[in-house]
């Protein structure tokens, strides 16, 4: 944002200097690698080469329930964690068998289910306080052979089928407590009795799976009362199995079949029915095998004749199927997947991040993994306490997953004790996958309780708030608490202006008499010898020798010799410096730059002339004020500025432009005013600079400054052309 120009200095007069005593640049920036976290092999039990599964995981994905095998192939149920720990929590098995094991694990991550095997099938939950324990069968009459094949997040249901011995071997779908009886469910009615349970929603009060009615098997829904409910197949397909169901119970996902045994997945809702999910390129099956507890992610995997299966993720953000292991090589190249084909996907967290399935590792053996695919943002730079420039272009960078688009914030007011702030867009739309974004920072923004925040536009919950940083432009400030205080010209300045009314009116000038008055220091008449300044000089010339000899000091200006009193060095001085009145604006421009920046030493050097105030603006003009700002102007005259003068009048206004940058970019102010000469005459004016800004699109710099001759008009402007002039300005 640029300042509307209401008085600006012509730049082809000037010769642009400015006294450069300290240059503090901005900090360097630094990084942090952003940690691999996507994808965790199960690993096995044993150090011989067998496998394991993962087929079931917590609401918050950091329990796994699955199998795995001892060196002696023994099938035991497992538990494992993201720390990677794996324990056997039971012998299922003494057989080598693919299908048993732990099945489902509640969503605490307390409850695990699954079927184990001693001479018959027997369903069991496990607890770590109880351990594993047998659930029994039916009481019908033939059940011999129960399995469990999930359990509400809720840990109250868990659901499975029976097997019966005797006549056909179909099975009976059932559900129960942990520690309760097994209580049977119903089928679909004109078929032979064979139903099974395979899903259940988070209170478990809608059960699902598939049921027998005269045209053959389809997916069904029940309640606890055993109440049943078809809900069909795709459109010219036969056969349908229901393998999940969300929370809520309204989102429900499996696969339908046709004649030739080909499987299709199906996500079914109450809007919109029975929907073919398809397939991913290349594959002729897909199953839904489950759906996260909110309904927006179903996992499962795709199969071909004649190649391996491949894992799928399906959101509901954009209704599509994506290859798991592809979407991990492609956004994240830290993710080693080579020799790994992930196979299948069996279940999904509660809110849709982790997935975990089994596939076939890089050393050939069947291996259980999880995955992380919850979009994450983390935004790697600012860092804490970076220092960017305002005005300037800065990179903010990001590590990302599985997010598309983004919106960028900042704040320049962040609270980290109370985690708010004022926040305020930069740019929308931004793709995730980039990494980094060029933001041209506001020229007006000054602030060390700076942040940027990144969030997914499709869920603004899935975002990073950065650390704290500093943004400082090309601005005169000082340190107010714990923010910056940039420097106003409405408050920071004299009320008055460099005007004679003001610091030379004959009122004042008046009582200066060197030839018939007495000198206030030594109480004495001024020497009246002609090679001594005070015979001839007039009242109204400037300075007064008192305030001379004030500012350069008593010892500095007088002796005791048998030549009087007086230094002749001191009186030379001041016999070539006085002279009719020609402004005070040195002592204008000095003095309201130290009271900004050092306000305690300012008005503690002059306690005895004016009172401590944050406004200099509310200073009323008086003669111990006058004096002041007259005395500061006398400094003009002093040996270390006089040489500092002849050494920048040669500088160009592109290098001084560039060194007033320095100093007006440190966090600690340097007091220093802007020197301006007539190139075309005599005469010179010192202004106080207090913030740069570039003009975009051009090689134009302005240069704000309040201008002592003129202290009500806003807005007054030096502009630098650092192209003009082969690039002298």
């Amino acid at each position: 944002m640029k300042t509307t120009t209401h008085r600006r200095i012509d730049p082809g007069t000037i010769a642009i200097l400015f006294a450069v005593t300290l240059f503090l640049l901005p900090a360097v920036h630094s990084g942090r690698a952003f940690g691999q976290r996507q994808f965790k092999r199960l690993g096995d039990l044993s150090s011989v080469d067998t496998s394991s599964g993962a087929f079931g995981v917590s609401s918050d994905g950091s329990v796994v329930a699955g199998k795995g095998y001892t060196a002696d192939m023994i099938v035991v149920a497992i538990r494992w964690d993201t720390s990677g720990t794996m324990m056997n929590i039971g012998t299922v098995d003494t057989q080598f068998s693919a299908d048993r094991g732990a099945t489902d694990i509640s969503g605490d991550g307390l409850t695990i289910v699954g079927s184990m095997f001693d001479g018959k099938r027997e369903a069991f939950f496990w607890t770590s306080g109880g351990g594993m324990t047998g659930m029994g069968n039916l009481p019908d009459t033939g059940s011999e052979h129960s399995f469990a094949l999930a359990i509400s997040r809720d840990g109250s249901t868990i659901v499975g089928g029976n097997f019966f011995v005797s006549g056909n071997g179909n099975e009976k779908a059932w559900w129960a407590s942990p520690g309760g009886g097994l209580q049977g469910l119903g089928d679909l009615p004109g078929g032979t009795f064979n139903s099974r349970a395979k899903g259940v929603s988070e209170d478990g009060s809608v059960i699902v799976g598939w049921g027998t009615s005269g045209t053959g098997k389809q997916a069904v829904r029940w309640n606890k009362s055993g109440d049943v409910t078809p809900l069909g197949t795709l459109p010219g397909q036969i056969l349908s199995e229901a393998n999940d169901v969300s929370d809520d119970g309204s989102v429900i996902v499996g696969f339908s079949l046709d004649s030739t045994g080909h499987r299709r997945a199906f996500l079914m809702t109450p809007s919109g029915g029975m929907v073919d999910m398809g397939t991913l390129p290349g594959f002729s099956q897909s199953e839904a095998v489950a759906v996260s507890g909110d309904g927006r992610v179903v996992v499962g995997y795709c199969s071909h004749t004649g190649s391996s299966d491949a894992a799928f993720v399906w959101f509901a953000k954009d209704s599509t199927m994506r290859d798991l292991q592809a979407l991990l090589q492609s956004s994240n190249t830290n993710i080693d997947l080579t020799g790994w084909n992930l196979g299948r996907a069996y279940d999904v967290s509660a809110d849709g991040g982790i997935v975990v399935g089994q596939g076939i590792s890089p050393e050939g053996n069947y291996e259980g993994w999880w995955v992380d695919l919850r979009p994450s943002i983390e935004i790697l730079s600012p860092v804490e306490d970076d220092f960017w420039v305002a005005g300037e272009v800065d990179t903010i960078r990001w590590e990302s997953h599985n997010v598309d688009s983004l919106f960028l914030y900042y704040s320049a007011n962040y609270d980290t004790s109370a985690d708010t702030g004022t926040f305020h867009m930069i740019d929308s739309g931004i793709p995730a996958n980039t990494g980094w974004y060029a933001w041209d920072i506001d020229d007006t923004l000054l602030s060390k309780k700076c942040v940027v925040r990144l969030t997914d536009m499709t869920d603004e919950s899935v975002a990073d708030t950065g650390k704290l940083f500093r943004i400082k432009g090309y601005v005169l400030a000082r340190d107010s608490a714990d923010q910056w205080e940039p420097f106003r010209p409405e408050d920071d300045r004299w009320s008055f202006g460099n005007t004679v009314e003001a610091m030379w009116p004959m009122l004042w000038w008046i009582q200066f008499d060197y030839q018939l008055g007495f000198n206030p220091d030594l109480g004495l008449v001024y020497p009246q010898e002609p090679e001594k300044p005070f015979h001839s000089a007039l009242p109204s010339q400037s300075p007064d020798w008192p305030l001379f000899a004030r500012e350069y000091g008593f010892f500095q200006v007088y002796t005791v010799t048998l030549d009087g009193l007086y230094k002749p060095s001191a009186m030379a001085r001041w016999k070539s410096t006085k002279r009719k009145w020609g402004g005070s604006c040195s002592g204008f421009a000095i003095s309201s730059i130290w009271a900004f920046v050092d306000s305690a030493g300012f008005f503690g050097k002059y306690s005895s002339e004016i009172s401590p105030t944050n406004r200099l603006v509310t200073v009323a003009l008086d003669n111990d004020v006058r004096k002041l700002i007259n005395g500061l102007w006398i400094d003009w005259f002093g040996k270390q500025h006089v040489e500092w003068k002849k050494m920048v009048q040669t500088l160009k206004p592109t290098f001084t432009l560039r060194n007033m940058k320095d100093i007006l970019i440190g966090e600690k102010p340097v007091p220093g005013y802007l020197y301006i000469k007539n190139q075309n005459g005599k005469g010179a004016h010192a202004i106080t600079p207090y913030r740069i800004t570039h003009l975009d699109g051009t090689s134009m710099w302005d240069i704000d400054v309040y201008d002592n001759s003129y202290p009500t008009t806003p807005g007054t402007k030096i502009t630098v052309d650092t192209a003009a002039n082969g690039g002298n300005g």
